[in-house]
């Protein structure tokens, strides 16, 4: 058996050793024929230049074209050869770094036709960016390897090592604005209708004086159709600047429709055209859910892990248990740390404090007063705030609280249980009643009813399948918050 287990180790280690020491296969780049460092304007942030070779079997003319806004580069001409190539050759561009590391082998491949003479022409009509050639962000410059493949057989370089093969240098093909993302984390599920806000630190530079041309916002596709979903745009400069080009960035997010999507932080100019390529590996796929379903979703999971927790705390083996209680603390920031992305987690920390001041030791109607306001602020913080569409002042929200804490005062007086219960039910069904018409109305007409408006109650019946249209998700929520807190205005009646 010993020798069984040598001979594995030995094996692996031999297989470790080869992928440490694999090396490029190819001949490595020719000496450039020309380096490409000065360019003409030929248009709005593009940049060309152009190139021509001359060698013993082989001639190029062309054009290198940069447009600094999109980060394109254009390689367009006409490649001859009179080299003797298999039927079925073809030209193939590989990039390297200046230092001659091989940064991309398998570009696309270009097919060759019969020119005169015996030629062999290739159509030079590439339209490659810094990600295609393999440059990473700080790098500016590249170097363009032409070669010859016969696919699935041999490349040219390999197996004909003196085979005539040009390269050309390209500097200076930075954009005018470069950005990296460094750290985004994405919550994998968000809720339906609530603003979502996701940090992400990046690096942004740019070459100018002037404020960055691009903006900063989530960009966003449904699936599987990928149509584009809107969301708020913001400068760069009002990003948090955290050490030289690095800043962090609080963007936001809001699903009107519930169903699964891909998104990443992005940056976008003119509000068309945005930074970099859309590639799957750069985006992270999410869930919308209703927000019923998400509210309902958290608390289980809390409830199962607040169980658990108590469950771990009468385990006899004391490394057992503090390994059960890391892993439930681990997995408990991380649903708060998702959680707290969005405007849920106000509800979240109402209904914690509602419990807390019902569990209290207070005169019951100093408790009853106490979760009647903290009711009532919720409820107008999610309708102002949270879900509403429309702009409401931070100063009519205030005004409101103000009025809610003035006009539930009478509850402190009343002694009995039962009428102070009886009140706050009327009061309850008029203020829940009064948030959902004027957000269904909103919703409607993009505007809150005057008090004529309300007085014309004899419309509402054949309004009724519009109003049944209107109605969504978000208003079951707001239905769900006077629940829990009636919960605890009967645990308050219960205990006394």
């Amino acid at each position: 058996m010993k020798v069984l287990e040598l001979a594995v180790f030995a094996i692996i280690a031999l297989t470790l050793c080869s992928c440490g020491t694999k090396k490029n296969p190819h001949r490595g780049p020719s000496e450039p024929f020309q380096v490409v460092d000065t360019y003409q304007k030929s248009g709005d942030m593009l940049d060309r230049s152009l190139f021509r070779y001359s060698g013993e079997s082989v001639s190029i003319d062309g054009v290198i074209e940069i447009d600094r806004k999109t980060g394109q580069i254009r390689l367009r001409g006409e490649y001859r050869t009179v080299q003797e190539l298999l039927p079925g050759a073809q030209l193939a561009i590989q990039s390297y770094a200046l230092s001659g590391e091989l940064l991309v082998r398998d570009l696309p491949r270009i097919d060759f036709r019969s020119g005169l003479d015996g030629e062999n022409v290739a159509t030079l009509s590439q339209v490659l960016t810094p990600t295609d050639l393999g440059l990473r962000f700080e790098e500016d410059s590249v170097l363009i390897q032409f070669n010859y493949i016969q696919e699935g057989e041999f490349w040219y370089d390999i197996k004909y090592p003196e085979i005539e093969l040009p390269s050309i240098v390209i500097k200076d093909i930075a954009l005018i604005e470069r950005f990296e993302s460094l750290l985004w984390p994405m919550p994998r599920i968000v809720p339906q209708g609530i603003e979502t806000i996701i940090p992400a630190l990046a690096v942004a530079r740019k070459t100018h004086d002037e404020e960055f041309f691009y903006m900063r916002a989530i960009e966003a596709y449904s699936l599987p159709d990928l149509v584009q979903q809107e969301h708020p745009r913001r400068d760069i400069e009002s990003a948090i600047g955290v050490g030289g080009d690095r800043v962090l960035m609080l963007n936001r997010m809001r699903f009107s429709d519930s169903g699964r999507y891909q998104a990443r932080h992005g940056f976008v100019w003119d509000g068309v055209r945005w930074y970099g390529s859309l590639s799957p590996r750069e985006f992270k796929t999410i869930w919308v859910v209703p927000g019923p379903v998400y509210l309902t979703g958290v608390a289980l999971i809390l409830a199962v892990l607040s169980f658990g927790w108590h469950r771990a705390a009468g385990i006899d083996e004391f490394g057992t248990r503090r390994i059960a209680k890391g892993f439930l603390v681990v997995v408990s920031l991380a649903i708060a740390g998702m959680a707290a992305t969005n405007g849920y987690v106000v509800v979240f920390l109402f209904f914690g404090l509602g419990m807390i001041v019902s569990g209290t030791s207070w005169p019951r109607e100093i408790r009853i007063y106490a979760l009647a306001f903290t009711m009532f602020v919720l409820l107008e913080i999610y309708w102002s705030w949270m879900f509403t569409h429309t702009q409401v002042r931070v100063s009519g929200i205030i005004l409101s609280i103000g009025l809610y804490a003035i006009g539930l005062m009478p509850l402190v007086l009343i002694k009995r249980a039962g009428i102070s219960l009886g009140i706050l039910a009327i009061l309850t069904l008029c203020g829940v009643s009064n948030y959902l018409l004027m957000e269904i109305y909103a919703d409607y007409f993009l505007d809150y009813p005057t008090l004529r408006v309300l007085g014309y109650t004899r419309q509402v019946s054949s309004l009724t399948d519009t109003i049944g249209g209107i109605v969504n998700s978000q208003h079951i929520v707001s239905l769900i918050i006077p629940v829990w807190f009636w919960g605890l205005f009967l645990r308050c009646r219960k205990e006394g």
